[in-house]
């Protein structure tokens, strides 16, 4: 795979550093040159100009879908967009779904977007992710680590 930005968006509230977490535990590991880790803090519409200018951009965020703490999902930009349960999944104001809508009616084409998800516990600030969350974490660092191995 070339040309790889992974994007852990986040805030520091409680489980909502999930995607922060995980790109920590990747920068510990090795990836390959071709893999950009990249952590933003709310970044507004200011996403935008990170979801372009690569082959390939994998997100990870927490989010609040009505599910068991730590549980993870895997999809796809317009599989994100289709589902319902996540039509308002940021606290940040213009969140991931706003910014691809963004990009869509400006017509900005963008490369394949991946997005990794987990249900978060809590939003307490200045708090650890939750057991469940930091799991996730793990194992999603796991398995994205492994990715890039097997190539």
């Amino acid at each position: 795979m070339k040309n790889v930005r992974i994007i852990g968006l986040g805030s520091p509230h409680g489980d909502d550093t999930f995607g922060w977490v995980v790109v920590d535990l990747l920068q510990r590991q090795i990836v390959p040159e071709s893999v950009e880790l990249v952590v933003l803090d709310r970044p507004g519409a200011a996403l935008l100009s990170y979801l372009q200018d690569a082959d390939h951009i994998w997100v990870i965020d927490a989010a609040d879908m009505g599910e068991v703490p730590g549980t993870l999902h895997q999809m796809d930009a317009v599989q994100l967009l289709r589902e319902p349960r996540l039509a308002s999944i940021t606290s940040h104001g213009i969140g991931l779904i706003e910014t691809l809508q963004l990009a869509d009616a400006c017509q900005i084409t963008l490369p394949p977007i991946h997005v990794f998800l987990v249900q978060l516990a809590h939003l307490e600030s200045d708090q650890p992710l939750s057991p469940a969350v930091q799991l996730s974490a793990e194992t999603l660092a796991a398995d994205i680590r492994d990715l890039f191995t097997s190539d």
